[in-house]
């Protein structure tokens, strides 16, 4: 039998049990595991986690747990650089980008709207397709599903805590810095594709007579050929871009 003691730190204890949150208790287990199934096992999907002291030294996700031994779990700092390698050795990420799952679709369009590179479960892939897909294109995973997030495939991953979508996108922006990468109005909502410009004579067959007389300004998607311009939501879409730059710019100073 073994013996152990454990103790989550910050935001990590949102996944313990209540009673056991913020304190050190014991787990004892009748055979060998890796730190990385007993702490899953606890409730906790480990791409939130920064950092493992095992009897104060770090150690890595599959380093074997020992008898008697004193555990620590840490979460990230905030915000995160995934350019920065972490503790626990994962590859870095030049430029963030992004994989949300089916149930994230509202978030998914405003993420797009600031210009993230955000893919999007359309088709309600199976788990392992979506670790599948994170992994393979270096995404970070956007999920409300503790079980995706811990299965080993994932690499970079964040629990979603939030139910609003605004909500949710400050949430994402407080745990990674992202100040560099936002470009809003430069993807399209509908298939994430790079916006380009077109000129009024190339919009002409493909948007509304009363729109091409009102508007000067038209950008299209190579990808899907959807056309924007700004029209009667554009007002509403600034508002949310100009909270995001004001909340980055409280977080900057």
């Amino acid at each position: 039998m073994y013996t152990v003691r454990l103790c989550f730190y910050g935001e990590l204890n949102d996944f313990i049990v209540p009673e056991r949150r913020g304190t050190q208790y014991e787990r004892r287990f009748p055979q060998a595991r890796s730190l990385k199934d007993l702490i899953e096992s606890e409730g906790v999907p480990h791409p939130e986690i920064d950092r493992i002291l095992v009897n104060d030294k770090p150690q890595m996700l599959d380093a074997l747990v020992v008898d008697g031994d004193c555990i620590g779990v840490y979460p990230s700092g905030h915000p995160v650089d995934f350019a920065v390698e972490s503790h626990l050795g994962r590859p870095t990420l030049s430029t963030p980008q992004f994989m949300a799952d089916v149930h994230l679709g509202k978030l998914t369009r405003l993420l797009r709207l600031l210009g993230l590179d955000c893919e999007y479960d359309n088709f309600d892939l199976t788990d392992e397709r979506l670790a599948e897909i994170s992994h393979g294109e270096n995404r970070v995973l956007l999920t409300r599903d503790r079980a995706l997030l811990k299965r080993s495939m994932v690499v970079h991953g964040i629990y979603i805590r939030g139910d609003e979508p605004e909500a949710q996108v400050f949430e994402i922006l407080e745990r990674i810095d992202l100040n560099r990468v936002i470009r809003p109005f430069t993807r399209c909502l509908k298939c994430n594709g790079c916006l380009a410009p077109i000129s009024r004579e190339e919009a002409t067959s493909r948007v509304r007579p009363a729109t091409w007389l009102n508007m000067e300004t038209f950008h299209h998607c190579p990808d899907c050929r959807r056309v924007y311009w700004q029209g009667a939501h554009w007002d509403m879409l600034n508002a949310f871009v100009e909270r995001v730059k004001a909340r980055l710019a409280c977080t900057s100073v």
